[in-house]
This record gives C-alpha cells, sequence and structure tokens, in this order.
C-alpha cells in the first residue's frame, strides 16, 4: 500500500512539473520586452521576441531627446521643459496621457549633463514610481534636482527640489532607491565633483552630506548601479584627458557612503581602441556590465563590491554609442544614430540576434528605454 501511494505521489509530482514546464513555454511565446527609441521627431517602437528578434510597431509622433518608463507609462523629455506621458497599452503601442512642465522655477533651465552626448537623460527610480529632472540656474553654475511622483493615470506630481548642489550632472539611483549620486569632471579646470542625495518616502530627492570618495586623481567618466547597494564608475585621470580609462566597483552602506575596495592594478581598463567611455550600464541579473562610447561598446563582468573582470566578449567598434539597456532575458540593446543594436550576451560571447543591427528610420536617435514583460 505504501509503494503504491508513493508511486501516485510520485506521478502527481512528474505531471505538476510537465504542467509548470508547458505554462512556462506557454509564458514566452509572445513578446518578452517592448522596446522604445526617440529618433527625432518619433518614437521608434518594437517588440522583442526571446531569441531577440524585433517587430516594428506602431510609431507615435512626438520630438524627445531623453525618455524612461515603467512597466505601465513611457516618459519622453524634450529636453527643454516638458515631458509627455504615454500609456503602453497590452500590444505595446503608445497613447498620450497627459504634458507636464518640469521646469518649475523661474530663471531656471534644463542641466544637461557636461558628458553628454545628444541625450538629454531624466532618471527614473528602480521601483517605477519616481521622475528625477536635473535643473541648473540658466547660467549652469548651480544645480537642483527636481522630483515628479508618477500617479496612477500617468500625470506627473511635482514633490519639490532639492538645495542648491553646485555643478551640472544626470543623477542616477541606487538601485534599492535609497540614494542618488551626480558625479562629473570639468576638464578646462581639471576639477571632479561629487554630489549625494538621500530619496526620502516620499520619492523626494534631498541633498545628502554622504560622500563618495574618488580614486586619486579620479575624474569620472560614467556610472551606473546595481539593483541592490553597488555601483560601477568609468574614470581616468583628470590630468590626462586622453588617458587610461578604469572601471571600479563601489559599495554604498546605510548612509549612503560610497567607497570601493578594489585597486588600481584590479580595475579593467576599458578604453581599447581609442574608445571615450560615456556610458555604464549593469544588467538587471547584476552579472553583466555593458561600457558604451565613442567607438562602440563591450561587456564586462559585474562582481558586486569586488573588481569587474575583463570582457566577456568584445563588440562593435564602428560606432558612437548614445544609450544603452537591458531586459530580463540577456539581450542589449545599444543605439547609435543609424542604428539600433541587439544582441545576446552570455559569460563567453555577444551574439547577434536576427536582423540586427536595425537601422533607426531617421538617424537621429537620441535614447532607448526597454519594458520587459518577464521577471
Amino acid at each position: 500500500m505504501t509503494k503504491r501511494y508513493l508511486m501516485i505521489a510520485l506521478c502527481a509530482l512528474l505531471f505538476k512539473e510537465i504542467a509548470s514546464s508547458l505554462q512556462s513555454n506557454e509564458a514566452v511565446t509572445g513578446p518578452i520586452a517592448y522596446v522604445y527609441v526617440t529618433d527625432f521627431d518619433q518614437v521608434d517602437a518594437y517588440s522583442v521576441a526571446l531569441n531577440g528578434k524585433l517587430t516594428p510597431l506602431k510609431s507615435t509622433p512626438g520630438s524627445y531627446t531623453g525618455s524612461v518608463a515603467n512597466k505601465r507609462f513611457f516618459f519622453g523629455f524634450d529636453g527643454k521643459s516638458h515631458i509627455s506621458t504615454y500609456a503602453i497599452a497590452l500590444n505595446g503601442t503608445l497613447g498620450l496621457v497627459a504634458t507636464t512642465n518640469v521646469i518649475k522655477s523661474s530663471g531656471w533651465c534644463y542641466s544637461a549633463p557636461p558628458l553628454a552626448m545628444d541625450t538629454t537623460p531624466i532618471e527614473i527610480d528602480s521601483s517605477g514610481e519616481t521622475i528625477y529632472v536635473p535643473v541648473a540656474d540658466c547660467q549652469g553654475s548651480e544645480q537642483r534636482i527636481e522630483s515628479f511622483a508618477i500617479e496612477n493615470d500617468g500625470h506627473l506630481k511635482y514633490l519639490g527640489t532639492s538645495a542648491l548642489s553646485g555643478d551640472a550632472g544626470e543623477i542616477v539611483t541606487l538601485g534599492n532607491d535609497k540614494f542618488g549620486y551626480v558625479v562629473g569632471c570639468a576638464w578646462n579646470e581639471k576639477a571632479t565633483f561629487t554630489r549625494s542625495y538621500k530619496r526620502q518616502p516620499d520619492g523626494l530627492m534631498t541633498s545628502s552630506s554622504a560622500s563618495f570618495t574618488l580614486p586619486y586623481h579620479g575624474c569620472p567618466n560614467a556610472i551606473s548601479s546595481d539593483s541592490s547597494d553597488h555601483l560601477a564608475l568609468a574614470w581616468q585621470d583628470v590630468n590626462d584627458q586622453f588617458g587610461t580609462q578604469y572601471l571600479a566597483s563601489y559599495t554604498v552602506n546605510s548612509n549612503g557612503n560610497a567607497t570601493t575596495t578594489n585597486s588600481i592594478k584590479e580595475m579593467a581598463q576599458a578604453n581599447q581602441n581609442g574608445n571615450q567611455v560615456s556610458l555604464l550600464k549593469i544588467s538587471p541579473n547584476g552579472e553583466f556590465i555593458a561600457v558604451g562610447g565613442s567607438q562602440g561598446f563591450q561587456v564586462f563582468h559585474f562582481n558586486g563590491s569586488e573588481p569587474i573582470t575583463h570582457p566577456s566578449a568584445e563588440f562593435d567598434w564602428d560606432s558612437s554609442i548614445n544609450q544603452m539597456a537591458w531586459d530580463n532575458n540577456g539581450h542589449l540593446f545599444a543605439i547609435s544614430f543609424a542604428n539600433l543594436f541587439v544582441d545576446t550576451v552570455t559569460s563567453t560571447s555577444i551574439t547577434s540576434t536576427p536582423g540586427s543591427p536595425h537601422e533607426n528610420p531617421q538617424h537621429t536617435a537620441s535614447s532607448i528605454v526597454v519594458v520587459p514583460l518577464t521577471k
């Protein structure tokens, strides 16, 4: 009798595993993500198959130089003063919901980061609840960070503005949504700067006294965060604008202080073929970091607080990269003005997906966002 019950139990377990496998296979028969590329006077939309193949969707009119998205809405920034909210339909197409003036102080302008190419980055936190816009007095000498809560209908609610914080730059929020950081370098003055911010419970970003310790003479070129409490920094000696560019990993403590234990000898170098690094993007699973710049992009292994290790592969040294993004299935998306590259990344290789690279219709692509549909 016991054997009979054991056999029934084993059969039930096997059936459950088969059913689960079938459900899992069914779950990936449709798109795994939607991709949106701002390209001059339109937003180009695509659905992404499991193998990374893109299927074009209906484009949406609109001239945007920067963009972010959460699971429900796409936000396009006009590079001057307004963010337009679009609802993302079940088929991936966009529908205009609202337009918000995000410059709330007279005499202030949008603050383009000094390292930006033709993009105007705004930031969304990892929870997809708050948007951050860097603004400055119109002479660009002082910066503030404006915070906007995303309401259920897609409208943006102004939360407030951080205190003055000196030099302008793009803000990057930590993956745990507790802190934000602005880093940069003024080559003509041979000066570097870091600014720290603390995210309040309602999403408001306020100035913080937390420290960000740069390497000696370190001039930051780009920064990215993983999904927890780690940051990656691309930097070089402030006295050598075209010198070696290094990659360092940082850990942020509970007070927001960012420090690295990596020695210079342990840091990977990221300017092969004369590439001037301006972009970093850590993959959602925290395993890889894409490094983009003036000559193309490559992928390194990201190891949390441990040193970043040499590239799993090098790819495309022909195009200047404007922005990069990941989905949750190991695909890296990178745009130049003319092309959208889609590649499958593993620990040993980067492989172009079917049809990649894809030509951007207007040859003026400035930003890209990916909205994953899988976990």
